[in-house]
């Protein structure tokens, strides 16, 4: 079905007219409009506030607001998943610098022990052909073909590709300033100065190609070794590349656990029992990923962060703009207890 143009004013008129929108501030609205569009606000985040379709005729719009459902309703739900989205958002940031310094650390050791001293891991990168045996080391390869597992060339780009925009950095490795940047010989900068740099999908990256052994020392580093196998860590590490993408993105959180994978579940249910931690349903929620992390992350990095969510648990019961069933469903959409919510 084809789409036609709308203006901001035409949107708003639609949500009257045709969907039955009960609009109280027809101004603010706009503003919200002309800041995020319809598709990301309205279209995002109202799936929760319609009728059923018993509820209204059969004849025209099958998308009919509740009767007591206001622009305030939606804004409120959009306004409580990038309070959520903030929750993920400090956390994920403290689980990517730890695998990409973990990572760093484990490689860099492997180069010194093989009188790489300088940890020049690109400049090996591009000179696998001399460098069979140690790259052996690193990643794994199929038996026939020691290039037929990684592109290197795609590797060692992504490696640097976020450091060229550092300022800091590139000055240091000019010789103090007097080489562009254009001039720097990338492959003589080591990993440890290079892994701060990487982005989430390209330390995972790095990560499913190491070989068992050294995946083993990278679990074994920080927080990561509460994960009791290499398979467990890298799908919950999935998990968390996801939701971090997501957010990066600027996409709702809330339905998230529709696209978590059958594996992916399975690991964090049996983490959690692990942990003696009590889950409410197989459907795996943005909760019980936020329950694994808590169990990881040493309270001294990030202190009381349950405590926020608890918080945001507590603002969707108490909001005013949610009826008592749309309360329900945002509850259960995070995962979050329904057991205190009352009917009235």
């Amino acid at each position: 079905m084809k789409k036609e143009y709308k203006t901001v004013e035409q949107q708003i008129e639609r949500l009257k007219d045709v969907h039955k929108l009960n609009i109280v501030d027809e101004i603010n609205l706009k503003q919200v409009l002309m800041t995020c569009n319809y598709q990301k606000i309205i279209n995002g985040y109202n799936d929760v506030f319609f009728k059923k379709p018993s509820e209204h005729p059969k004849i025209g719009p099958r998308s009919i607001y509740l009767s007591n459902i206001t622009e305030k309703s939606i804004l409120s739900f959009f306004i409580i998943d990038l309070q959520v989205a903030d929750f993920f958002w400090r956390n994920i940031q403290i689980i990517e610098s730890t695998l990409n310094t973990a990572i760093a650390l484990v490689i860099g050791e492997v180069l010194i022990n093989n009188n790489e001293c300088e940890g020049r891991i690109i400049k090996i990168l591009k000179e696998r052909n001399e460098n069979k045996k140690l790259l052996s080391k690193l990643f794994q390869f199929k038996p026939s073909n020691y290039s037929s597992k990684i592109n290197y060339n795609n590797l060692s780009k992504e490696m640097t590709r976020y450091f060229k925009g550092s300022d800091n950095l590139v000055k240091h490795y000019s010789e103090s300033g007097k080489l562009a940047a254009n001039q720097i010989d990338y492959t003589s900068i080591p990993i440890w100065s290079l892994c701060i740099y990487w982005s989430f999908g390209t330390s995972l990256s790095i990560f499913n190609n190491l070989t068992d052994e050294l995946k083993d020392k990278v679990r074994q580093q920080s927080f990561f070794k509460d994960f009791p196998d290499n398979y467990s860590l890298n799908e919950f590490l999935e998990v968390i590349h996801l939701i971090r993408n997501r957010i990066c993105h600027n996409n709702s959180l809330y339905m998230i656990s529709k696209m978590i994978t059958h594996k992916s579940r399975k690991v964090i249910i049996n983490f959690l029992k692990s942990k003696g931690c009590e889950y409410k349903t197989w459907e795996i929620s943005l909760y019980h990923v936020a329950k694994v992390i808590d169990c990881i992350i040493p309270t001294k990095l990030l202190k009381n962060e349950m405590t926020k969510l608890e918080e945001i648990e507590s603002s969707i019961i108490n909001n005013k703009n949610f009826p008592y069933r749309c309360k329900r469903k945002i509850l259960l959409y995070y995962g979050f207890n329904t057991s205190h919510l009352s009917p009235m």
